[in-house]
């Protein structure tokens, strides 16, 4: 683990000293340096190096981390592509060169000493492009670190009201999307500071940023079926199965780990891509009125007994994401306990982030047939809960900047979501109000914190 950490900061002050340029010609002869594969070279391909030593991974390919060809992925390599790249393209091969071995640190960042007076200096640092790209590759790696640390995307798990049937391809979660990329995302611009001559060495398309949301919602599932989608409370067989040798179906059967029934797969398979069982992975399909699954590839029969747990893609993907959890409108709890249990289920199910979250309440019914779930879930969980259908009784509509009918009125006295924003068969919402969601969602999220290293990091107040 020392040396590890030597190797790694050896690479770090190796890296402070190079100019670094984008190269977006890419020479046939030099697919070598292209270390991530994304048809360009440029500093992507510098921290790629760089985490690939650091790991003291050995898995190296051919004419990408060995760009020597003596075997090995190490420094020498690193300091070849960072010389490649700030020579714009060109691929030096002086004899002449000592090179760096991986066991010896750089030490060309130390201070410089005055042989006539022994006094030490601190060497001068021109403000040259080379400079000015340096510092904005320090800036921008950095704002990278703390989006994969603090904010690598967000998962709305939930039914048909995340799914967004009635908005037109509007949902909450695209409308979350939209929110956190004009606010974050298309705001960040690391090359204002650079002056007109590095903003022409660099390419403005190597400094983006993005903070994905996933739609996990699927129709007409209960709260079981999206806890085993998500992994939370899995799916486990209900009886054993012999999966076969080849890639033929077999049927399958399966219940919640808690034993209550669920139905996946009816309008949708978001977190179920793929399942694995036993070890075997495959596709789960519902069809000819019941289940299978098929193996993706061939290999040993294998003997599965009840109760063997199912891994959803969904249980494994997502997990250091923040989650938004907008379930139990088609029931599937018992009490309204119960439903608390299943959202902290999905919330401890997480890796990390677990103590940043959102929970949408029920949007349906009147505050007098609400109110004990409302009260608990205020006590539950205090400003991370969204009374949704408060909001859509009260100021909803006035944010949307729609005038409300007298049908609308009404409705909203009663503490129902008016008209005006649900889609026509009054349960969904349309466009409009999905959209109202996901900026509540964003708002909530911005007031609570969620963004705040994001933006320090990225220079966005």
């Amino acid at each position: 683990m020392k040396k590890r950490r030597l190797i790694l900061a050896a690479l770090l002050c190796a890296a402070a000293n190079v100019s670094v340029y984008a190269v977006d010609s890419v020479p046939s002869e030099s697919v070598r340096y292209d270390v991530n594969r994304d048809g360009k070279i440029n500093a992507h391909d510098i921290v790629a190096m760089m985490r690939f030593i650091a790991d003291g991974r050995t898995d190296i390919e051919s004419g990408s981390y060995d760009n020597n060809g003596d075997g090995k992925a190490n420094s020498v390599d690193l300091i070849r592509l960072m010389k490649y790249i700030a020579s714009g393209g060109t691929d030096s091969t002086d004899s002449s060169d000592p090179g760096i071995t991986s066991d010896v640190l750089d030490t060309s960042d130390a201070p410089v000493t005055d042989d006539t007076s022994g006094v030490v200096t601190d060497s001068p640092v021109p403000d040259t492009p080379e400079v000015e790209i340096k510092a904005l590759n320090d800036k921008y790696l950095n704002t990278l670190s703390v989006i994969a640390n603090r904010l690598p995307g967000i998962v709305c798990w939930g039914d048909s009201l995340t799914s967004g049937p009635g908005g037109n391809a509007m949902t909450y979660p695209k409308s979350l999307q939209n929110s956190i990329n004009d606010a974050i995302c298309l705001v960040y611009d690391p090359l204002a500071s650079l002056s007109d001559e590095a903003k022409a060495l660099v390419n403005p398309e190597d400094y983006k940023i993005s903070i994905p949301v996933i739609n996990m919602g699927v129709g007409g599932e209960t709260t079981n079926t999206i806890l085993g989608r998500n992994g939370a409370v899995p799916f486990v067989t209900s009886g054993s199965i012999t999966i076969p040798s080849g890639t033929t179906p077999v049927r399958i059967k399966f219940i919640s780990q808690n034993g209550r029934t669920v139905a996946p797969l009816l309008q949708g398979s978001a977190g179920m891509e793929y399942v694995t069982i036993a070890g075997v992975r495959g596709v789960i399909s519902n069809s000819y009125g019941g289940y299978t699954f098929a193996r993706s590839e061939a290999g040993s029969e294998v003997t599965v007994p009840s109760g063997t747990v199912i891994t959803t893609a969904g249980s494994e993907n997502y997990r250091d994401y923040i989650t938004v959890i907008f379930i139990g409108q088609n029931g599937g709890f018992i009490g309204y306990d119960d439903l608390v249990e299943q959202q902290r289920a999905i919330i401890d199910h997480q890796t990390r982030n677990n103590d940043r979250y959102i929970i949408i309440g029920l949007h349906t019914t009147t505050p007098s047939y609400r109110d004990d779930l409302e009260g608990l879930m205020v006590e539950e969980y205090g400003d991370k809960y969204i009374n949704l259908r408060e909001y859509m009784a009260t100021d909803a509509i006035y944010d949307a900047g729609l005038e409300p009918t007298q049908d609308d009125l009404y409705r909203m006295q009663m503490g129902y979501t008016p008209f005006s924003l649900l889609a026509i068969d009054e349960l969904h919402f349309n466009a409009t109000g999905y959209e109202l969601i996901g900026k509540l969602v964003y708002n909530r999220m911005e007031s609570l914190g969620y963004f705040d290293e994001v933006k320090t990091s990225a220079g966005i107040s």
